[in-house]
């Protein structure tokens, strides 16, 4: 029997895959819309949609086992401890994607995420759930024509990642990151895993077992806001910063300036002086022998000419 679409029953398949592509087939039944919940395999979709973006999904998947030989095991602080030796390494390994900028944009990605858990103690599964208030967010298409390529949520995930030193992440990017993690359920509503996947979504029991006090299920509000606050101190503290590095030049150049204009001005006054001392000179000799001295000699020399 055919694998493909079937006259004889509709679709319980999300439209995408059934492309006659297996791999695309085997993604969609075991993977996409899957409530992800672990720090390194919510890393890996990052890393993979990064190294997506203007490429297709398929090509991604067929290089996906290169992608974690290349990135250790998409272990975020094995990745963030990459250096340059590893970015011309990689850009000439023709079994990933050779986009220098994508594999800087990776391993900076990754360096945010650790510091994201070093300075906030927040891992990145956590970060993605909390912007939907840890409750999946759910999708109305019916079919794929319907299906949005961003919302509001990734929108602002997007502006906090850029804020945070993330490339890549545009909210298109993102969206199609909560799509595959499970954040948002975007499987077409006829879609047989549409209901599957929201079994399994996590509720307060299981995120308290790992240390997370998740507050009002079902409100990304506060988490929001929090991270809006955080933009906008952190661009209060450039904006003072750069207000204190221009203040800082301007009397470096008026230092500058009066300095310059100090030692012109003892010059000139030096120079005055030594004219003045000539003239005093000449004057001091005329009071004595009734002319002045450079006259005197000249006479004298004149005189010896003479005899």
């Amino acid at each position: 029997m055919a694998s493909g679409p079937s006259s004889a029953a509709a679709p319980t398949r999300c439209g995408w895959s059934l492309s006659g592509d297996e791999d695309y087939i085997s993604y969609h039944d075991s993977e996409w819309g899957e409530p992800v919940y672990c720090d390194r395999a919510m890393f890996e979709h990052l890393l993979l949609e990064t190294f997506q973006a203007g490429l297709s999904w398929a090509l991604i998947l067929r290089r996906r086992e290169a992608f974690r030989a290349a990135f250790h095991g998409f272990d975020a602080w094995r990745v963030s401890e990459m250096t340059e030796a590893d970015v011309a390494r990689l850009a000439a390994d023709r079994a990933i994607v050779r986009h220098e900028g994508k594999i800087r944009a990776a391993i900076g990605n990754a360096r945010a995420v650790v510091r994201m858990r070093e300075d906030e103690g927040l891992g990145l599964a956590e970060y993605f759930w909390r912007w939907v208030g840890f409750v999946q967010a759910q999708g109305t298409a019916r079919e794929q024509s319907e299906m949005r390529s961003e919302s509001e949520v990734s929108r602002s995930i997007a502006r906090d990642l850029k804020r945070r030193g993330c490339k890549f992440v545009g909210a298109t990017t993102m969206y199609a990151h909560m799509q595959a993690t499970g954040v948002v359920n975007d499987h077409v509503v006829g879609c047989e895993r549409y209901a599957e996947v929201g079994k399994r979504v996590w509720g307060r029991e299981e995120w308290a077992r790992v240390g997370v006090d998740v507050g009002v299920l079902g409100d990304g509000r506060a988490f929001a806001e929090r991270m809006e606050e955080a933009a906008r101190a952190e661009k209060k503290e450039k904006k003072e910063k750069k207000k204190t590095k221009k203040t800082k030049e301007n009397e470096e150049k008026k230092e500058t300036k009066e300095t310059k204009e100090t030692k012109e001005k003892k010059g000139r006054v030096k120079g005055e002086g030594k004219w003045n001392g000539v003239r005093r000179s000449g004057e001091m000799g005329k009071a004595r022998g009734g002319e002045p001295q450079t006259k005197r000699r000249r006479s004298k020399r004149l005189a010896g000419e003479e005899a």
